[in-house]
């Protein structure tokens, strides 16, 4: 409160020596409502310079020039948000009254502006454009009678420019239609298009690097993959134009360039794909495996014939086949070289084996440079110690010539030949 009373006395002393033209009457009744108080003088002088400021600038804004008679420039008061003319010229005690009475009770002030001509006019022109808007008939009506039953597609005019449409003239839509969107590969398709082929010349690239010039083709993708078709239609008629309608995706699934492998040790075979599947289906030699990878002994000769039905995560299946030649080994080594007076080391010439010859059938002849048959047996547990059978002499020391002759227990015959060194001391 003290603060208020400094303020309310000092403002009281600098509006009793200022007397501003046109409110006279509402310093007056300010003046008489502040308490009467005397302070410093150099609180005065601060006073008077702030009181100043604010009274030149509100003698500005009240007292502008009119420059023209058809605007009336506003001034708001800042405490209560009300809107005075310059042209208007209310009594002083009036204004006052306001001011006093708006202060107390408004809270909150509302300004509306007022609607100029030209805001008509425009409003006025903005609510004929909607209801234009609203009876505009849509463009895709037509679509309902000529909607395909598998996909349709979008045309694009390749100068990428709307042409100008007749108004008593309706454009037909060009769609193309597809016979199915997903398939397992090979994956035939059947292509179709409403355009009219009087109208205009077909030419069809299906994204996998063929095309075609037929009006309906069917098409066999063999790659899985998404392909993109577009049909470009080249006119036939001055009045049209050249255009591209493109196709709905198409997905194919599947796998391709799959093969069997086949690895072998002996008659130990390994087979196997170099591509994954979600299930396996083995065929071989009439006995049937789900597994990916198949480890089988085949025991007789022949021709087999192995198949594999692939599928994948989509339910594509591929059916492999392949014919495998299958021939026995009898497997066993022999020796290049051996000693018949070395001691008993090396000293016989024979098969040396990991499997059992015992219950095959077994032939074994020697025979030397002249081709004469020196050794002869029929008994896997007797190799040849050096000896002519037919002279019990020692064979000299050479090159000899062998022959075996193998039958095991499933009938399959093999027949091996070699040389070897005899060695004398």
């Amino acid at each position: 409160m003290g603060m208020k009373t400094k303020f309310d006395n000092e403002l009281k002393a600098k509006l009793q020596s200022f007397e501003p033209q046109g409110v006279t009457a509402q310093w007056s009744k300010l003046s008489r409502d502040l308490p009467k108080a005397t302070k410093p003088l150099w609180q005065n002088l601060l006073l008077y310079l702030g009181v100043a400021v604010v009274v030149s600038t509100v003698l500005i804004l009240v007292f502008q020039p009119k420059d023209n008679k058809n605007e009336q420039p506003l001034l708001a008061n800042s405490s209560t948000d009300t809107l005075v003319t310059n042209n208007q010229a209310p009594h002083d005690d009036v204004m006052l009254e306001n001011i006093e009475d708006k202060s107390s009770s408004q809270t909150k002030s509302e300004i509306i502006p007022t609607q100029t001509t030209s805001d008509v006019v425009s409003n006025a022109s903005n609510t004929e454009n909607h209801d234009n808007i609203k009876q505009q008939p849509s463009k895709n009506n037509n679509l309902k009678d000529n909607k395909p039953t598998e996909s349709v597609a979008e045309i694009v005019p390749e100068n990428q420019e709307t042409p100008e449409k007749e108004d008593d003239k309706t454009e037909e839509t060009l769609f193309v239609s597809v016979s199915v969107n997903e398939l397992c590969v090979p994956a035939k398709v059947k292509f179709t298009s409403n355009a009219n082929p009087d109208d205009y010349e077909f030419f069809w690239n299906f994204k996998d690097g063929e095309k075609s010039n037929e009006i309906s083709p069917t098409h066999e993708y063999k790659k899985p993959g998404e392909y993109k078709p577009v049909l470009t239609l080249t006119p036939r008629k001055e009045n049209l134009e050249s255009c591209r309608v493109f196709a709905s995706s198409i997905h194919c699934y599947g796998m391709v360039d799959v093969k069997i492998n086949v690895d072998k040790t002996g008659n130990h075979y390994t087979f196997n794909t170099n591509d994954s599947g979600l299930s396996y289906e083995w065929n071989i030699n009439n006995q049937r495996f789900t597994s990916s990878l198949v480890e089988y002994d085949f025991k007789q000769d022949g021709l087999y014939d192995i198949s594999l039905k692939l599928t994948d995560t989509h339910a594509c299946s591929l059916d492999l086949s392949k014919k495998l030649d299958v021939l026995i080994e009898h497997n066993y080594e022999m020796p290049n070289a051996f000693r018949p007076d070395g001691g008993g080391v090396n000293a016989y010439f024979g098969p040396i084996y990991d499997n059992d010859f015992d219950d095959w059938s077994f032939t074994m002849m020697i025979f030397d440079k002249y081709n004469q048959l020196v050794y002869k047996t029929d008994d896997v547990q007797s190799p040849w110690d050096g000896l002519n059978i037919y002279t019990n002499q020692k064979a000299e020391a050479g090159v000899y010539l062998w022959k075996i002759v193998t039958k095991d227990t499933y009938g399959n015959v093999r027949t091996r030949t070699g040389q070897v060194t005899l060695l004398r001391n």
